[in-house]
């Protein structure tokens, strides 16, 4: 094998190629810059060698497509990689448009495979990491767990009660019995790397309020990559890799502001699709073969406005013709003009209400699914009291609906909570939470009343700004991170276990993903 690794790495190499001989599961951790990723090509090739059939996992599509890059570098026989919903045959099930609600896992495609390397393990539920664990020592089979805990946890991790109050827990792995080989030694950037000195800064200060206008943060920093908020955009257009560059941030709202932003300095905001733009997938598209990878980007090699598409029994249709262009092919797709195709938009709408419905059927979400993956949106869509709303606009009109059903609801006891915000929901939308409980449908573990008033999920998007937690496992050329929407992370009380929920170590293991995606310059705004 070519690849040369440090001594740390070449100790790490052996306790876990030993460790193998008689052992099933172990995990291997290390801050950004130990050198993970190098060794667990390391040990890949390794095994290959060996002739062991072997496969990588990862939690979302855009963190699968990046370890399987890097397993299959310049191989000819390339190693397989799947999703960790892949891989357990987890299919999305019958239940609002809005709510992710999947099928129990199986463990059918395991059965090919003799070592498993699980990436990104911070994000994968408990749930599954259990079902995967147990597999793998049943079977008798290899699991190499690679994860780093000051990374953010699954979005639907429990809490972790500490007396007085509460916070988001990581990943049981990290406190479990199961060994642990943690690298220490910063390898991947040189050693005063200002990216790297940073990332530890907040690694090191993952409990406490940071800023970086005094001197215990900026110090760390290199002040060339702090850029006021007015010049932000007129610095990212000037960047050589636009492909590579994004403006990370944690909210939707600050997601669509910057795209809009960036669009209009690029020339782009004049038409809603153009040559050369860059789109992200939100959504999975096409059966068996994707057409469309959540998280993968794509170029707009051509785009035309048409007036005569034809989608099943609807002719003249109006919309955007877009072809895309990833790593890997060239596709087609059709983008529906929502503010034209009256008749096939209100069926989808009627769909839609259908599956949303008390009591509606798997054949009523299999019927809106016929008529929706024929078309594309760039944007949510609700549909409340007969008036169609864009995500942005819902959330400022009825920002109580965005509340999770479980913060009212207690599942264990099957009683819903007597609290204030149970008070104000009921004082706001009478019989919506009698109504949610008296419908069939399985509660979704993240499922917020909103999900029921959702006709539409967006299939792509503009790529130019993400959330942390849709950037976790990609890395970029050059980075904007929007310090002035992560402090909007503030602590709140939780009113369904009655604390106060410290959300800092939330807030700066974000900032740790965001500061950790670049490869080459971090930039940093605020005001």
């Amino acid at each position: 094998m070519s690849i040369t690794l440090t001594e740390s790495q070449e100790k790490a190499f052996y306790i876990i190629s030993n460790f193998f001989k008689t052992d099933n599961v172990i995990l291997l951790t290390g801050s950004a810059g130990t050198g993970k990723t190098t060794l667990t090509r390391y040990i890949s090739d390794h095994f290959s060698e060996k002739g062991l059939e072997l496969c990588a996992i990862a939690p979302t599509h855009k963190a699968k497509h990046v370890i399987e890059t890097i397993l299959n570098k310049g191989k000819f026989k390339t190693i397989k990689a799947f999703t960790v919903a892949s891989i357990l045959g987890k299919m999305k099930e019958h239940s609002y448009i809005g709510t992710k609600h999947y099928s129990d896992p199986s463990a059918k495609k395991f059965n090919a495979f003799t070592l498993f390397i699980l990436d990104e393990v911070s994000m994968v539920s408990d749930q599954d990491l259990k079902y995967i664990i147990n597999y793998v020592n049943k079977s008798n089979k290899k699991l190499l767990i690679i994860g780093d805990s000051n990374q953010i946890p699954c979005p639907s991790s429990k809490y972790s009660d500490e007396g007085e109050y509460i916070r988001k827990a990581n990943s049981f792995i990290f406190d479990s019995e199961i060994p642990n080989v943690n690298l220490t030694e910063i390898v991947r950037q040189k050693a005063d790397s200002p990216i790297i000195k940073l990332a530890c800064f907040v690694r090191d200060n993952l409990e406490e309020e940071i800023t970086f206008s005094h001197e215990s943060g900026c110090k760390h920093f290199d002040y060339e990559y702090k850029v006021s908020h007015d010049n932000i955009y007129e610095t990212f257009k000037n960047l050589k890799n636009l492909k590579s560059t994004k403006i990370i941030c944690y909210t939707n709202q600050a997601v669509r502001e910057h795209n809009t932003e960036v669009r209009r300095i690029l020339g782009f905001s004049d038409e809603k699709f153009n040559k050369k733009e860059i789109l992200m997938g939100y959504a999975n598209i096409g059966f068996p073969e994707l057409i469309i990878e959540n998280g993968r980007d794509y170029e707009i090699e051509d785009v035309k406005y048409v007036n005569n598409k034809t989608i099943l029994e609807y002719s003249g249709l109006s919309g955007h013709t877009v072809k895309l262009r990833s790593d890997r092919k060239v596709v087609s797709v059709f983008f529906i003009d929502p503010n034209k195709n009256y008749e096939i938009l209100s069926e989808l709408v009627e769909r839609a209400d259908k599956v949303n419905s008390k009591h509606s059927t798997s054949k009523d979400y299999a019927k809106y699914c016929e008529l929706k993956n024929q078309i594309l949106f760039i944007e949510d869509l609700y549909n409340y009291e007969d008036n169609i709303y864009s995500e942005t606009e819902f959330k400022e009109l009825y920002p109580l609906l965005f509340t999770k059903i479980y913060d009212i609801f207690d599942s264990d006891q099957k009683k819903i909570l007597n609290n204030k915000l149970t008070e104000k929901i009921n004082t706001d939308f009478p019989n919506l939470i009698e109504n949610r409980l008296d419908d069939n449908k399985v509660i979704g573990d993240s499922e917020m009343f909103s999900d029921k008033f959702k006709i539409i999920d967006k299939d792509m998007y503009y790529a130019y700004a993400l959330t942390a937690h849709k950037s976790q496992g990609s890395t970029y050329d050059n980075v904007f991170s929007d310090e002035n929407d992560f402090k909007k992370i503030q602590n709140k009380f939780n009113y369904k276990l009655n604390k106060m929920e410290i959300r800092t170590r939330e807030k700066n293991q974000l900032r740790y993903v965001d500061y950790t995606r670049t490869k080459d310059k971090l930039y940093l705004f605020e005001g």
